[in-house]
């Protein structure tokens, strides 16, 4: 009998025919199951007949025989049905396997027709492309051909026309710098002997200014030896006259005044008054001594000694200030020596160039009020003039009160020697209402000036250069410069707008603010250079030299009018050939004959105008600043004799620089050009 373990571990022979191995494996699993529940069974059975104490021995063992066979019978069955099973499977195996060879061979045939089919249309497919890339490659070599000769000679058209360009540039540029090179030597040459004269003419003025200064620094020394030693017999004067009135004996109320030489007429000898008491209390009696001169005018008050004595010392103590500031003055005027020696030309900006004339400041005054004066020498010798914001101490002195003249009147009656207490004063430079200056730009006056009428007589002037060839020359480099970096520029900008036009097709349009960023750097640099230029050409139109270009100021904007024009033609060019129905091809044409007109003339005459423009605009703006009352407008021969800028008249700087009237150029090709119309008188 088999044993339980044999089910339990099936093997079994793999082999490719036969029955489904999950359906064998199943009903293995199923017998399985059987066995080990009859197993089971066999075992509570033997432990009942255990428990029950059952038959012993032949009684179990025939039991055991029993359920044996009826286990083999089962086996048996089992064996019987899975050889059953076997050989249907094995029927079942041998159908479906001639079936899927039917089917395998069917699917076969199918997938070579298929293949077949696929192969032969993508034969057929390929084919028909290359012949279709053969042909459009052929037609693309022959159009890249046709473009490339076309383009080719356009090249060729465009290198003649820059090379000749270019050498007229050269030939200009040329022209242009000889002539600034010999303008330049001509200006150095002449500013160079100028300079050279000025300073000769400077070194020999300061050089007789530093004379000047030394003699008269010692005539200060010597005036203040003469003004301390008529102090000193001033005082000692004053003191015999004090001890005269203390010693006179005459009581409190009488003192007797001995008068120092007078300045007036000697007084008739009918006066009452001439020698005696002055009034009749007799407190003040006038004594004269012997062949004293006539008397001065008498007073009409009574002197008390006190305050005669406190007169007195108010005048020593005005001499002291006026010797004190003598003092000041002499050391003011040694320290100018001394500085003086060294001088150079330091002519700034803006101030008048030194001469001779301008270094002899106004007479020195040296003379006292009665009628005396000084030599004409004292009159000539310059002094320091100090400006109102020098922090050195002041030169002029208090003018003396009519007593201490009086007093010193009686020291000159015996001294010979120049006045000693004579004001020395320096000259102080004119006031601000005082200075009339050579020219005064317009606008400037004030005061009474204000209610005049604005309208002024005018002072023609009369120009030394030809102002058409002066603003030749001046912009002719400028434009050169700038039309070299339009033009390059504008071959950028063409490409640029084709590739645009490529890839957006019919919806492109030229956008003025791409051209505004492209033009914009090349054309303010011309403006700015343009303004410039007008500066200098205002110089030269004056006479004046270089007019200083003041700083943060612009010119008008150039930019936008050039733009414009550009856009306006590209754009016009576009619709135009849209219009005809032109493809893409011909619009890109169309719009590349527009730039390659600008590049061969437009560009240059718009450029012209701007220069024009911004030069016109720095010359009035130039011209109003060195005072030109009007200006006008010029034209260039009897063809722009009807320009709106000629037909205006002559206009005010100013009004012409607010933009209240037409400057040239008025037009397009407009020549005109701006000249110095008068000064205000």
């Amino acid at each position: 009998m088999a044993d339980s373990d044999d089910f339990r571990i099936p093997n079994f022979t793999t082999s490719r025919r036969g029955y489904d191995r999950a359906e064998v494996d199943g009903f293995v699993q199923q017998m399985r199951a059987k066995v080990e529940s009859l197993e089971a069974e066999v075992a509570s059975l033997n432990r009942k007949v255990a428990e029950l104490g059952g038959p012993q021995g032949d009684d179990l063992r025939s039991e055991l025989t029993a359920v044996s066979r009826d286990v083999d019978q089962i086996l048996q069955a089992a064996r019987e049905a899975a050889d059953k099973m076997r050989t249907r499977a094995a029927e079942d195996a041998s159908k479906w396997r001639g079936a899927a060879d039917d089917d395998c061979r069917v699917m076969r045939d199918e997938a070579e027709t298929q293949a077949f089919q696929l192969r032969k249309a993508a034969w057929e497919s390929s084919t028909e492309m290359i012949d279709q890339v053969s042909s459009a490659s052929a037609d693309a070599i022959r159009l890249a051909e046709q473009d490339a000769l076309f383009i080719r000679a356009e090249a060729e058209r465009e290198a003649l026309r820059l090379t000749g360009d270019a050498r007229r540039d050269i030939e200009e540029e040329l022209r242009a710098a000889k002539a600034e090179a010999e303008r330049a030597i001509a200006n150095a040459r002449a500013e160079s002997e100028a300079i050279l004269e000025t300073a000769r003419q400077s070194a020999e003025a300061a050089q007789e200014r530093a004379r000047a200064l030394e003699e008269r620094r010692a005539e200060l020394m010597g005036e203040l030896e003469s003004a301390r030693s008529s102090i000193d017999q001033l005082e000692s004067e004053i003191d015999t006259r004090r001890h005269a009135i203390h010693n006179a004996g005459m009581g409190e109320t009488g003192v007797t005044v001995v008068l120092p030489e007078p300045a007036a007429p000697p007084m008739e000898s009918s006066d009452p008054l001439e020698e005696g008491w002055i009034d009749e209390d007799a407190s003040v009696r006038i004594v004269r001594p012997d062949a004293a001169p006539p008397v001065m005018a008498q007073p009409t008050a009574l002197v008390d000694a006190d305050e005669l004595v406190a007169e007195v010392l108010q005048l020593r103590e005005a001499q002291e200030h006026r010797d004190a500031a003598v003092e000041v003055e002499a050391s003011h005027l040694e320290e100018a020596v001394d500085s003086t020696g060294g001088a150079t030309d330091q002519r700034d900006a803006g101030e008048d160039p030194v001469t001779e004339d301008s270094l002899d400041g106004p007479d020195v005054d040296t003379s006292v009020d009665h009628g005396e004066s000084e030599s004409s020498e004292d009159a000539e010798i310059p002094a320091e003039t100090p400006s109102d914001t020098d922090d050195g101490p002041p030169t002029a002195t208090p003018q003396p009160d009519g007593a201490l003249d009086e007093l010193f009147a009686s020291l000159r009656s015996t001294d010979d020697r120049p006045d000693s207490a004579a004001e020395v004063t320096a000259p102080q430079p004119p006031s601000p209402a005082q200075e009339v200056p050579a020219e005064e730009p317009q606008g400037a006056e004030t005061g009474d000036h204000e209610s005049e009428s604005i309208a002024e007589a005018v002072v023609p002037i009369e120009l030394s250069v030809d102002p058409f060839e002066l603003r030749e020359r001046l912009l002719l480099p400028i434009e050169n410069r700038a039309l070299r970096g339009v033009k390059r520029t504008i071959v950028g900008l063409q490409n640029r707008v084709l590739e645009d036009l490529r890839l957006a097709g019919d919806d492109w349009s030229p956008e003025p603010v791409m051209f505004t960023a492209t033009f914009e750097s090349e054309i303010e640099t011309l403006t700015n250079e343009a303004v410039v230029a007008g500066y200098a050409g205002a110089g030269e139109m004056l006479d004046l030299g270089a007019i200083p270009h003041p700083k943060g100021g612009r010119p008008t904007d150039q930019t936008a009018p050039f733009v414009k024009k550009l856009v306006e033609a590209v754009a016009e060019a576009r619709a135009s050939a849209a219009a005809s129905g032109g493809s893409a091809r011909q619009q890109a044409a169309a719009i590349s004959r527009v730039f390659r007109a600008w590049r061969t003339d437009e560009a240059g005459r718009r450029l012209r105008d701007a220069a024009y423009s911004a030069y016109h605009e720095g010359l009035i703006r130039a011209l109003g600043s060195a005072g030109v009352g009007t200006v006008s407008a010029m034209p260039r021969g009897r063809s722009h004799a009807d320009c709106p800028a000629v037909k205006s008249g002559p206009w005010d700087p100013v009004r012409a620089v607010a933009g209240s009237v037409v400057v040239p150029p008025a037009s397009a090709g407009c020549e005109c050009t701006v000249v110095p119309a008068g000064n205000s008188r």
